[in-house]
């Protein structure tokens, strides 16, 4: 089930979207830019690409979701942490500056997450284990790359932790209940620890971590409430399918410590010149030291002094600068993901700072205006801001709890719904001045805005995310609200037709539409096989739905499913006609819990005007419908173009108002036929004296109705 808000702006002419299919054919105008969809992901970010889904970019990436692993090159002044959620790799000065995303992605259709890093500095290399959900189980792999993330190996499946003897060339790894070592040189996949070529020690409990003293020829591991060593040269190493399970497998095997009160999670540090191996026990939230033979325990460090907002993750001491570094995975719950830093601090809990606390971290909702691009980010609590090619990032709103729908009037307001608040609000395109508009609500999720009609429509949950959901709308300032009598199950997404007053939602397995007062209700749509309906928008240009969902392929075998994908579908706006626009492999993660699926949460549509436009000497085509069009750009310093269609000819009256309602222009007073039209206004009243910076309202008389729409003048 897709928990989300599609917000759609199409800044758009009809005129020149007619245009854009004729114009060209007939070898008249300027070439009009291709129009794009903007979607949003929350494992990948922001993307756009054209309208038939080809030429996709990657715009924003959420650079840090979930860190976990953390390896320290201190010689290099570097520090390497692993993304569980998407199987990423990342690296920074210890300060946190100068990131780089070295893998990220990087999985076959299940992976899951990367649970363990190791680094060979001085080879240039870094290796990692990955676990790769296979139905009800899961299976391991070591993968290996340059220490700036090129050239991506896979090396062997079916391991869990790791640790590299560079000196004599071998890589140690856990296997269950064994500890198995081979050659670097030996590695080649697809061979898997089964193989006799590697050898495997059995010490009669799964180690849950392992660590070498490679000058002291031992090998440290964790089991139960033990840890324990023995030495690297005379261990009886077998290959698996010679081991006797019943027989004593080690020689040398020492018990070093047993630990009272908990259990080792893992060993952080094996310091050898100084004499100390370190280990932390969670159950008393404690770092622990001591010899290496067991002896003079002492405790280390407090972890409850961090007073960390979630789950401590990946762990790494520096001891030269008596440096403690940390990964706070944040809080837990459902599928939503924790907040996400990493940390570090003085050993004694002083001086902590926020390493890496990145812009955007679960982009949710989108929406369009001229030249921007605007989206909610939910586990920030953050309205954002960029350029439409995701360059000048900036954050406009904090301190939200749980921003999901987004939608905004052209050069004026942003509006949102705060689901954790139970709130919608706006604020202006700066980011100022933010206003309750509608308080006290259940879960608000979807937002849609009616310009002409001065509506917002929205949905709530009776129980977020599993119930139904309720349609409400009000006025723009949140007076007289109305339920729009639509129950539907919960995490609909909706768009609006605002010419033939039709609303659209998706629900968990279709796509639907009624009148704006919810009478009428249709269900349509549906790709085969396609389930979790995502985000919605209009083109109203073309007459079609955009959608976003998963898609799952027909199969038989429900023991082997085929990988769902994530994708973003189109039809007409009654539903025919499905096409596939843009699919990329679905990713599904372990949360502890539960595995859940995830697609594009957002999407809008954006079609550019060209800067003239000549007229055809052809026939052009002939609307559907009439109506006013967004005028562009909006705001305007200079002149503004003013585009409208007719579906019937007749009369046509098109006057430019001040905000007290007193006329100041009249563009068109004469009889037209059907068609597409656009005229341009130069801030000039009817005189042509130029008149002051302010906000005017174009109005539309036609055959068929009146229509209304703001323009924003600036000087």
């Amino acid at each position: 089930m897709i928990r989300s808000i599609a917000s759609r702006k199409v800044i758009a002419s009809i005129f020149t979207a007619a245009w854009s299919i004729f114009g060209t054919q007939s070898g008249y105008g300027q070439p009009v830019e291709e129009g794009k969809i903007y979607w949003t992901h929350p494992e990948s970010g922001i993307h756009r690409s054209s309208l038939d889904g080809s030429n996709v970019e990657q715009l924003v990436i959420p650079d840090l979701r979930r860190p976990d692993k953390i390896a320290l090159d201190i010689a290099g002044g570097k520090m390497y942490w692993t993304e569980r959620e998407v199987a990423g790799i990342h690296r920074s000065n210890l300060d946190g500056s100068n990131i780089e995303t070295l893998v990220e992605g990087y999985r076959p259709p299940g992976w899951d997450r990367i649970t363990d890093i190791e680094l060979d500095v001085a080879g240039g290399k870094m290796y990692w284990t990955e676990e790769n959900l296979q139905g009800d189980y899961s299976e391991f792999i070591m993968a290996r790359a340059n220490l700036d993330g090129s050239n991506i190996e896979v090396l062997i499946w079916g391991l869990g932790c790791i640790a590299l003897d560079l000196a004599r060339g071998k890589v140690y790894w856990t296997y269950g209940s064994l500890i198995g070592r081979a050659g670097l040189d030996s590695l080649n996949y697809p061979t898997t620890p089964r193989d006799e070529a590697f050898e495997y020690f059995y010490p009669r409990a799964n180690p849950s971590d392992i660590t070498l003293d490679v000058d002291g020829g031992k090998i440290y591991w964790t089991n139960a409430e033990t840890i324990q060593r023995a030495d690297l040269d005379s261990l009886y190493w077998t290959a698996l399918t010679a081991i006797q399970w019943d027989d004593p497998d080690g020689q040398n095997v020492e018990e070093v410590l047993a630990v009272s009160n908990g259990y080792p999670k893992e060993i952080i540090l094996l310091d050898v010149d100084g004499g100390k191996i370190y280990w932390i026990n969670p159950d008393t939230q404690m770092i622990q030291q001591a010899d290496p033979d067991g002896q003079n325990i002492e405790h280390f460090f407090d972890l409850s002094q961090l007073h960390l907002t979630g789950s401590l993750a990946g762990i790494a001491l520096d001891l030269d600068e008596g440096k403690i570094y940390w990964a706070d995975a944040g809080p837990e719950h459902g599928n939503v993901l924790g907040t996400g830093t990493i940390q570090r601090a003085d050993l004694n809990g002083q001086n902590r700072e926020v390493l890496f606390d990145p812009i955007v971290r679960r982009p949710h909702g989108i929406a369009l205006d001229i030249d921007k691009m605007y989206w909610t980010d939910v586990e920030k609590g953050t309205i954002h801001q960029a350029d439409l090619n995701g360059q000048n990032r900036e954050v406009l709103v904090t301190g939200l709890d749980e921003p999901r729908g987004i939608a905004l009037i052209a050069g004026s307001k942003i509006y949102w719904a705060d689901s954790g608040k139970g709130k919608i609000q706006a604020t202006g395109l700066d980011g100022s001045q933010v206003e309750d508009i509608v308080i006290g609500l259940e879960h608000p999720s979807a937002i849609a805005l009616d310009e002409d009609r001065a509506k917002i429509y929205w949905t709530e949950s009776d129980n977020y995310p599993w119930g139904t959901s309720q349609f409400f709308r009000s006025n723009l300032d949140g007076s007289h609200i109305e339920n729009v009598s639509i129950s539907t199950r919960a995490s609909s997404n909706i768009a609006l037709d605002e010419d033939r007053a039709k609303i659209y939602w998706t629900s968990v397995d279709s796509v639907f539409r009624s009148n704006l007062d919810g009478t009428n209700i249709e269900g349509f749509s549906a790709l085969p096989y396609a389930w979790s309906f995502g985000a919605i928008a209009l083109d109203s240009v073309e007459n079609e739905i955009y959608w976003t969902g998963l898609y799952t392929p027909p199969y038989s075998d429900w023991n082997n499913p085929p990988p769902r994908s994530d994708g973003i579908f189109r039809s007409n706006l009654d539903g025919s006609n499905v096409e596939q626009v843009e699919l990329s492999p679905g990713g599904y993660y372990l949360h502890d819990i539960y595995v859940y699926y995830t697609a594009p949460t957002g999407i809008a549509l954006y079609i550019p005007h060209p800067t003239s436009i000549s007229t055809p000497g052809t026939t052009p085509a002939i609307p559907t419908t009439s109506g006013l069009d967004p005028n562009f750009p909006n705001p305007f310093n200079a002149s503004t173009q003013i585009a409208y269609r007719l579906a019937t000819s007749g009369l046509v009256r098109l006057e430019i108002y001040n905000v007290l309602g007193q006329p100041v222009r009249t563009l068109v007073n004469q009889s037209q036929p059907a068609g597409f039209y656009q005229i341009p206004w130069d801030a000039r009243d009817q005189r042509g004296t130029p008149l002051a910076a302010g906000v005017y309202l174009t109005h539309l008389r036609h055959p068929d109705g009146a229509q209304t729409r703001q323009l924003l003048y600036l000087k």
